[in-house]
């Protein structure tokens, strides 16, 4: 049986602007065919074995013409794969879905469409245009601004347009702003119509220009592809309508590294903000290769009295492997349980264990001062951390109680970031980091890359005081510690940054 291709809209750009029958789909793909104007941020859903294929087609610019993309959605569906080609927008509207179905419905290949958010309503909305507006306009007229990959052609009659009652939206015109202006004054629209120009539309860093058909090319200062023009009456509604712009954190670049996972909460809650958030895998976590040690301790685990845990990783690692070898997690209810921080506490409660202590400071020092102030000469501590972990500080703590022993739960891998994502570092101006291993992953690529990125400007938002030092290692001086120490930290220090008085961004 040959395979099946979903011909997926991916909205407008927003990552929550997409259908739940859109994302189910991109979870469960072999094969995912994107384009240059989805937010990659959806990628991260795809399972690991899916192979991804970036088709671009930017405006002149295809990485593979379309007919080699129409040939390629069938080979992989003969593959007996399913093949998710995925568009930004709707594919019925601009996205060329429809040659792309044809070329699969002549070769019996079965194909199916989901209907994704349009520029038409999703952008217009984020920048505060109604398309109708009962009074004002009552009437929807779509237009391309360039024919088939020619920018330079536009087959639009002005004379007819400029007649036409209600909303004008011209799709990617941003290279004809001028002749599309003056081609409805000269087919006789009053010079003095009001036009929008919107580009980045629902992103954070969404640029919205508003003007008349005769001032429009006058000002066009950060305004870059892919844009939307929108011209009517409707458009002086953004005066009462313009909800997203107005948000706290509009018109702000956050990069976020941290562990490579599927954990988006912080930068969900940016978003929410109103920031256009970037986000890089700095680092990643695995199971230990040897576990000679953690069993040892699993085995003798009844010998201690304090299992102290540094981070939630390091719970949920020694958790698993302990259920793997089927030991019961009553045995650590026994044990004084100390956990570094709300995050780790947090995970400890989720297996239903109780904290005899959490420490709250940013300072691994602080963490060590308060278990000398607790354990007694006669008690035992385990410590779980992770094999990249500083195992010599704990050793101030063996005259303070019977033994300590600080054992490896996961290994820590610090991934390669790709060449590619250097504009994501280039374009912030609020850089987060969640551990030390983030900053060495992050200044080792900007040193393999030779990239001599202006960093005084930006400011770096901290989860610790370790991680601060190690920023500071690089002569790094903008630095915010986030507290609590927590994403609801870093989500507060950064509101705090913005509203600072005078502080420049």
């Amino acid at each position: 049986m040959i395979g099946m291709v979903y011909l997926v809209g991916a909205g407008t750009g927003a990552e929550e602007l997409i259908t739940q029958k859109a994302l189910r789909l991109i979870k469960e793909a072999d094969v995912v065919v994107y384009d240059r104007l989805i937010n990659e941020n959806l990628l991260k859903y795809c399972k690991t074995s899916c192979e991804l294929i970036n088709v671009g087609k930017a405006a002149n610019n295809h990485i593979l013409p379309q007919e080699k993309i129409n040939q390629l959605l069938f080979d992989k569906a003969v593959e007996k794969k399913l093949v998710v080609r995925l568009k930004g927008g709707d594919p019925f509207i601009f996205g060329r879905g429809s040659e792309e179905g044809i070329f699969l419905k002549e070769r019996q290949v079965y194909f199916e469409v989901v209907p994704g958010i349009s520029s038409l309503s999703g952008v217009t909305s984020y920048a505060g245009i109604p398309i109708t507006h009962r009074g004002i306009s009552n009437e929807i007229h779509v237009f391309t601004g360039h024919e088939k990959g020619d920018i330079e052609e536009l087959n639009l009659d002005f004379n007819v347009l400029s007649k036409l009652k209600g909303t004008l939206i011209f799709y990617m015109g941003l290279s004809n702003i001028k002749r599309i202006s003056q081609g409805l004054i000269s087919g006789g629209m009053d010079e003095n119509t009001p036009i929008a120009l919107i580009s980045q539309g629902t992103y954070g860093d969404q640029k919205t220009v508003t003007s008349t058909l005769l001032n429009i090319g006058l000002n066009l200062e950060g305004i870059k592809s892919p844009a939307l023009i929108v011209v009517g009456e409707v458009v002086k509604l953004r005066e009462s309508l313009n909800w997203f712009e107005s948000k706290p954190m509009f018109g702000k670049k956050i990069l976020i590294t941290r562990h490579k996972d599927k954990n988006f909460d912080l930068k969900d809650k940016l978003e929410q903000q109103g920031a256009r958030v970037y986000s890089i895998d700095t680092i990643d976590f695995k199971s230990l290769q040897d576990k000679t040690t953690l069993i040892k301790a699993f085995d003798e685990i009844d010998n201690y009295n304090y299992l102290v845990f540094n981070s939630a990783k390091g719970v949920e690692y020694f958790i698993k492997e302990f259920i793997l070898l089927k030991k019961d997690l009553r045995f650590l209810g026994k044990l004084k349980i100390v956990a570094m921080g709300e995050i780790t506490k947090n995970k400890i409660e989720e297996y239903y264990l109780s904290t005899e202590l959490v420490y709250d400071g940013s300072t691994s020092s602080g963490y060590i001062e308060l278990l000398k102030e607790k354990v007694k000469k006669e008690e035992k501590v385990l410590v779980i951390t992770s094999d990249i972990s500083e195992k010599g500080k704990y050793e101030e703590l063996k005259e303070y109680c019977a033994e300590i022993e600080v054992v490896d739960a996961y290994s820590t891998v610090t991934l390669k970031i790709s060449p590619n994502e250097i504009y994501k570092v280039e374009d912030a101006d609020i850089i987060t980091f969640h551990s030390p291993s983030a900053v060495k992953s992050f200044f080792d690529f900007l040193d393999e890359n030779k990239e001599t990125i202006n960093l005084e400007e930006k400011i770096f938002v901290t989860v610790g005081s370790t991680t601060e030092l190690q920023l500071k290692k690089r002569n790094i001086k903008n630095i915010e510690i986030a507290y609590p120490h927590n994403d609801e930290g870093v989500l507060n220090t950064i509101l705090k940054v913005i509203n600072e008085e005078g502080r420049k961004l």
